[in-house]
């Protein structure tokens, strides 16, 4: 039995089809291609793709997918199993002789050098005339002029500083072959000389720790890139990137841009349209089935999500391994994707968790955005979807200075016609994962470039009397969803939280009443509240500092509170989070102002109409009755402020 391999021949760049025995071992195999080729076994290494890709259409998009590994054949090996789809590209030999241009970047002068090697000449000969340490170019930099290059380079240096935290210093005893199997694009930057000296300890103390890009950098060096499998465990992922397994957020990706906000409410609010309730349909019909090979289950998928996102998901190739679908922007010549997918056959015989491993191709093409100079402007908003047999899941994912990854959606397919409920949610999702993926694709240029604090929610404004009011954030408080910031125009200090649920008739009140800061303006942001308040951060403390310090809590103090919470439930409302994190005591400063405030109105509102949520913390010390989706009484206040001395 005779089988065909595809063998794609480097420099000269020629495809060519090698028949062989079936049953050949890697030497016969490797002396029938040599004796195709005309060429002795000596002058060419045969090499063995790492995964599976379609042969190349044409020579010119060879370097579409020269970041897939390339390794040696085995000693031993069953060809029948080893290569069944006739068109895949199954070898690669790289002719040892081939001679090169390789572009090398000087830290000195800030300038490229070109030079002329071959595939089987060892990197010491790169060496001459440099007499320094020598590093791989950890990222693709195709920019025009070899300026051009040499600039992007250097932006890079600039960020990272230390070339061995992202490059490590390589072997000059090793061949270029070993380095660029593939052969180096001419068009690219290879390889980093440090002749000026920016590794080791001569790197100068990096930026605060507030600097954005220095805390991306700190993140990646902690998390090198592997493969996206490799560590596709939940327990291996804890460190890597928050998805709630255990750990969660304060602060969600909705939260962080327009579109995943849009999107989380969109799931549960938006009307589908008769094409999305056709398409929920034909999605289902096609992920029910039960297919022998993942191949075919992720055809099918690409097939119906094709008429639901702006384009149909096909592979890509990230960090040389290659996902099952996404969805990009070039911009710059830097891919940027939006939507990434995992598709996994069944539940049964999964050996890495989906969610880890989607998630891990995303961290993987955040990395190379970062390093080609995008590291401060965006949060590379993504959508990321796991269709694991008949059940589909939804995510969106933000990278602030570590990625975070909140569910949104999950469906199951397989549910009955007859469950109306589950019918409509499903369409619900269609409808959402359509509008969310279309307002990416358009955002994504503008989004790039606009370097709007990447790192903080998104909204920048709110209405007063129907104008609108600017403001930048300067710090976030920890643990909260809560920020300081700054107007624009008047450069005046504001408090800016978010909630879920916010009485502001309550805080109103207590502000009239004086005993709660002013509130300037709360509106609604999807499914969340913003709310802005004057900020007091000068002139009170939280009662829990106070107590941190060593101060007691004196009688004074509670009999504030008292008071106002007497005000506060004569006026029929009941506030519902009495505690000292919750209570604003006057420092020094603050002379001629109300001597405490009450903060966190989430939960208040009319006496008899509010409960507590669902999400209650059992682990804090309350009332009895005080318990997760209980009404609020106003005794539940009152017993609360006699806890706060303790």
């Amino acid at each position: 039995m005779h089988k065909n391999l595809n063998v794609l021949v480097i420099e000269p760049f020629e495809l060519v089809c090698v028949t062989v025995e079936a049953s050949s071992s890697p030497s016969k195999v490797k002396q029938e291609v040599a004796s195709h080729l005309s060429k002795p076994l000596s002058s060419f290494s045969l090499l063995q793709l790492s995964q599976t890709v379609k042969v190349p259409p044409d020579l010119v998009s060879i370097h579409e997918i020269e970041d897939i590994h390339l390794q040696e054949l085995p000693t031993v090996w069953s060809l029948g199993v080893l290569f069944t789809v006739v068109d895949e590209l199954h070898l690669v030999a790289a002719i040892r002789s081939s001679c090169f241009t390789i572009n090398i970047y000087d830290t000195a002068t800030n300038r490229l050098r070109a030079q002329t090697h071959a595939l089987i000449d060892r990197l010491s000969s790169l060496s001459n005339g440099f007499g320094a340490k020598f590093y791989k170019c950890p990222a693709k930099f195709a920019c025009g002029t070899s300026d051009q290059r040499a600039h992007t380079v250097e932006r890079l240096l600039d960020l990272y500083a230390d070339l061995e935290s992202i490059c490590g210093e390589l072997d000059l005893s090793s061949r270029m072959l070993d380095v660029y199997p593939w052969g180096p694009n001419p068009s690219e930057v290879h390889f980093i000389v440090d002749t000026a000296g920016r590794s080791g300890d001569q790197v100068e103390a990096l930026p605060g720790k507030n600097n954005l890009a220095v805390r991306r950098q700190q993140y990646f060096k902690l998390n090198p890139a592997k493969s996206p499998s490799s560590e596709a465990t939940k327990a291996q992922s804890e460190r890597a990137f928050m998805m709630g397994r255990p750990t969660e957020t304060v602060v969600p990706p909705s939260l962080m841009d327009s579109t995943l906000c849009s999107f989380r409410h969109d799931i549960s609010h938006i009307q589908p349209s008769t094409q999305d309730f056709s398409h929920f349909y034909d999605l289902r019909q096609a992920m029910v089935k039960t297919y022998t090979k993942e191949i075919d289950r992720r055809a099918a998928l690409a097939d119906v999500l094709g008429h639901i996102l702006p384009e149909k998901p096909e592979p890509g190739v990230i960090a040389s391994y290659i996902n099952d679908g996404q969805l990009s922007i070039s911009i710059s010549n830097t891919i940027f994707l939006y939507y990434l997918q995992e598709v996994k056959n069944e539940m049964i015989g999964i050996s890495s968790e989906p969610t880890v491993e989607v998630t891990r191709y995303y961290i993987e093409q955040c990395r190379r955005c970062l390093m080609a100079g995008f590291d401060k402007q965006c949060n590379f908003p993504a959508i990321l979807l796991c269709e694991i047999g008949p059940y589909l899941v939804l995510y969106i994912a933000v990278f602030t200075d570590l990625p975070i990854v909140e569910q949104v959606a999950s469906v199951a397919l397989h549910a009955h016609s007859t469950n109306s409920a589950s019918m409509e949610a499903g369409a619900r999702v269609i409808a959402a994962l359509r509008k969310a993926s279309s307002d990416l694709n358009k955002r994504y240029p503008t989004l790039v470039l606009s370097n709007q604090q990447p790192d903080f929610p998104f909204p920048r404004a709110f209405q007063i009397n129907h104008a609108s009011v600017g403001f930048t954030y300067m710090s976030a408080i920890p643990h909260k969803r809560a920020y300081c910031a700054v107007l624009e125009e008047e450069k005046t200090q504001i408090f800016v939280k978010y909630a879920k649920r916010y009485c502001e008739a309550a805080h109103a009140l207590a502000s009239r009443m004086g005993f709660a800061p002013t509130l300037i303006a709360v509106q609604r942001v999807e499914d969340w509240w913003m709310v802005v308040m004057e900020d007091v951060g000068d002139d009170y403390t939280t009662l829990a500092d106070f107590k941190e310090k060593g101060y007691a809590v004196e009688a004074h103090i509670l009999e504030a509170v008292r008071e106002a919470l007497s005000s506060l439930h004569g006026a029929g409302y009941v506030h519902g989070d009495i505690r000292d994190v919750n209570v604003l005591v006057r420092s020094g400063t603050g002379d001629g102002r109300p001597q405490i405030f009450l903060v966190d109105w989430d939960w208040s509102g009319p006496v008899g109409q509010v409960r507590y949520p669902t999400t209650l913390n059992s682990a804090v010390i309350r009332p009895e009755g005080a318990v997760a989706g209980a009404m609020i009484e106003v005794s539940h206040d009152d017993e609360m402020t006699d806890l706060l001395a303790v």
